[in-house]
């Protein structure tokens, strides 16, 4: 592992949470080509007990989602290991959510009975002078933090 100076530090951390930000607002935004993009191109996300592998994968399984409309609060984003080329960081999402067109569910929403909680736990790596996703495991609950890193 290559030692970084504080200013490389910074820099690293502010772009994987950027990327931790950007995922969200594309996944709101139902943008799943820019969203797949932010992997690297043999990426692995897991989520709901699926293991998607690779760029092809992410997107062909957000094309399927069906027509919700969600909300998510990026916090606590924590980077936990960096050198120059690979990170490990862990972030929460509060994540408002309502089936239905946008439109139509802003008009119905109901944010007590459709609040979730996400932890993510990331690697990330440096792919042609951008950060990107290698790894991206969501695990859902209420406390979904408590029990530490997962891997």
């Amino acid at each position: 592992m290559t030692a970084m100076n504080d200013l490389e530090w910074m820099s690293a951390s502010f772009a994987c949470e950027r990327l931790c930000n950007a995922f969200s607002w594309h996944l709101d935004q139902r943008n799943f080509e820019a969203l797949a993009d932010l992997f690297t191109h043999d990426g692995v996300f897991v989520r709901n007990d699926e293991h998607l592998s690779g760029r092809a994968a992410i997107l062909d399984a957000y094309a399927k989602r069906p027509d919700v409309t969600t909300v998510h609060f990026v916090n606590n984003f924590q980077l936990i290991a960096l050198d120059s080329l690979s990170a490990r960081g862990t972030v929460y999402n509060m994540v408002l959510h309502s089936p239905g067109e946008p439109v139509k569910a802003v008009r119905t929403f109901d944010p007590l009975s459709a609040i979730r909680v996400v932890w993510f736990q990331d690697d990330f790596a440096m792919v042609d002078g951008s950060w990107r996703f290698a790894y991206r495991f969501a695990y859902r609950g209420a406390f979904a933090g408590g029990g530490g890193i997962l891997r």
